[in-house]
């Protein structure tokens, strides 16, 4: 998960990690730069980047994502209101599999 926002990290570590249908492992990030250097260590699954961050953002981040890991990890664009437009044209371009609105 590539997040800058603390809180939402937290929020959004508790729940992946309370629900008891997912077995999985969470990795937080706070930039672009340092979710790439986790990339390369190892692949995961499942990619949540925020819309919006400092260094780089959300969109173009999971672009790079998806030309180096192509088919093997699902991306999903942590959204805030007002985001929706930037967001559909990411999911038409293949660049996202899906966005969740902040919660």
């Amino acid at each position: 998960m590539v997040e800058d926002d603390f809180e939402i990290i937290h929020q959004l570590e508790r729940i992946l990690k309370n629900a008891k249908r997912f077995d999985c492992k969470v990795t937080t990030a706070r930039s672009g730069k340092e979710g790439f250097e986790y990339l390369e260590e190892k692949l995961y699954d499942v990619v949540l980047s925020e819309y919006d961050m400092p260094d780089m953002g959300g969109i173009d981040f999971l672009k790079k994502v998806r030309e180096k890991y192509p088919a093997e990890t699902m991306r999903f664009l942590i959204i805030d209101e007002g985001e929706t437009k930037r967001a559909n044209e990411a999911l038409n371009d293949g660049v996202i599999h899906q966005y969740i609105e902040n919660p």
